[in-house]
């Protein structure tokens, strides 16, 4: 919201940073999808 409007390279920036965290937090999940619940 606050980058772009007069910043591209800055929202182009912020948005890449997003999608990796967005990968990273995805196999996060994937990962602790698989591991073993204890009782």
């Amino acid at each position: 919201r606050f980058f772009g409007e007069t910043d591209p390279t800055s929202r182009r920036m912020m948005e890449d940073i997003l999608a990796v965290e967005e990968e990273h937090a995805e196999d996060m999940a994937d990962l602790l999808d698989n591991v073993p619940q204890q009782h």
